[in-house]
């Protein structure tokens, strides 16, 4: 097999667990804002504040990745990475996003940096996300495709098709109501 899929394990053969890399970020973080500290956001953002956003996003974390869990329970397939998947999860909240859990640890990251007023949590989320892509999401990608061949591709292609339906809708009503779309003025 090919991208990551070996004929010895049935996995995506990802380069380490997402909630693994997710403390990673968090630990490094604090580690480096006890070593270094910058103070930006300390500074610039009321603790009170820091408290409210922090606890909000955490909050909003905790919700698509219950949902993604237990999604993946009434499949009856494994929600780790590291694990065979049986089938392909594609009800509730996969209709809309193919990474909710991925997409909820990068907000409990951030909740934690508010709430915390780490500002090497906020300079790391980026790297932190990048090794997840190309670590861990690419890796999957390419196994779920050589292990379930159309079925994965038209999931993707579908989910293609919505995103590219959203921009002509923008396009459609930026022209009906002569204004400009909210996208910088891309589309």
């Amino acid at each position: 097999m090919d991208g990551g899929v070996t004929d010895s394990r049935d996995t995506a053969c990802v380069i380490a667990s997402p909630p693994l890399i997710a403390i990673g970020v968090l630990v490094i973080g604090f580690v480096l804002d006890r070593l270094s500290p910058i103070g930006f956001v300390g500074a610039v953002v009321p603790r009170s504040a820091r408290y409210a956003i922090g606890s909000a996003l955490v909050m909003f974390a905790a919700w698509p990745m219950a949902r993604a869990l237990w999604r993946f329970h009434l499949a009856g397939t494994p929600a780790e990475a590291w694990k065979p998947s049986i089938v392909l999860v594609v009800r509730g909240i996969y209709r809309r996003t193919r990474n909710p859990m991925y997409q909820a640890f990068g907000l409990f990251i951030l909740g934690v940096a508010f709430a915390f007023a780490s500002d090497w949590m906020f300079l790391l989320l980026p790297f932190g996300a990048l090794i997840v892509h190309f670590g861990v999401v690419r890796r999957e990608e390419h196994y779920l495709e050589a292990k379930f061949g159309d079925d994965y591709r038209r999931l993707r292609g579908a989910r293609a098709a919505l995103r590219l339906a959203a921009v002509n809708l923008l396009r459609l009503r930026s022209q009906v109501t002569g204004q400009r779309p909210r996208t910088g003025g891309r589309l």
